[in-house]
């Protein structure tokens, strides 16, 4: 008869084990996944804080070497800025991509709808010379913003940071391996 102790330990063993080597290999479960990133767009996440009615959406999904993105905005219709920022929700960051640069606007009988793609040629500043994996990277640590400029606010209006968008099926938990482990953290690519 085994004893249940030694054999629980053997368990937790090889799953640490297991954890350890998808860390110190680089491979992250959710980087496999086609990656999904959502922010909310509201003036409270502004730094400082904007008193504005205005909320939006923005949506970014991977494909190959691109992101594709959607910004839905209501409550403004005269954005003069749409950038995607490096940087966490307490500072203000650097540009690394001017999304209505490189993206589509039209009016709509709410405010705003804006879309477009990303590549590698896009970035900027500080990702300037980067790949849109390095972009992925930094997108999966919520260290990225979408800030919607207005002339009202020309510093930002609303703005949200960019997280990661799990299925519905899958959660956070890390003994269920759908999220990053604190050992495959990634800081701003060099």
């Amino acid at each position: 008869m085994i004893d249940t102790r030694y054999f629980t330990l053997v368990v937790i063993g090889a799953a640490l084990a297991s954890l350890i080597v998808l860390g110190a290999t680089g491979l992250n479960p959710v980087n496999g996944l086609k990656e999904k990133y959502k922010a909310k767009l509201l003036g409270k996440n502004e730094v400082p804080k904007v008193n504005s009615t205005a909320k939006g959406t923005a949506n970014f999904k991977s494909k190959k070497d691109i992101l594709i993105w959607k910004i839905n905005v209501t409550g403004l219709t005269n954005a003069t800025g749409a950038q995607l920022y490096l940087g966490n929700k307490s500072v203000k960051g650097d540009i690394i991509v001017n999304l209505m640069k490189s993206g589509n606007r039209s009016q709509t009988p709410l405010g705003l709808l804006m879309n477009g793609n990303i590549s590698a040629s896009d970035l900027q500043g500080p990702m300037q010379g980067k790949t849109i994996k390095d972009l992925k990277s930094i997108m999966n640590n919520s260290q990225t913003y979408v800030n919607i400029l207005t002339g009202d606010h020309p510093d930002g209006e609303i703005r949200g940071t960019v997280k990661i968008s799990l299925p519905k099926n899958q959660s956070s938990n890390p003994m269920n391996m759908t999220s990053t482990s604190s050992s495959n953290l990634t800081q701003v690519p060099k």
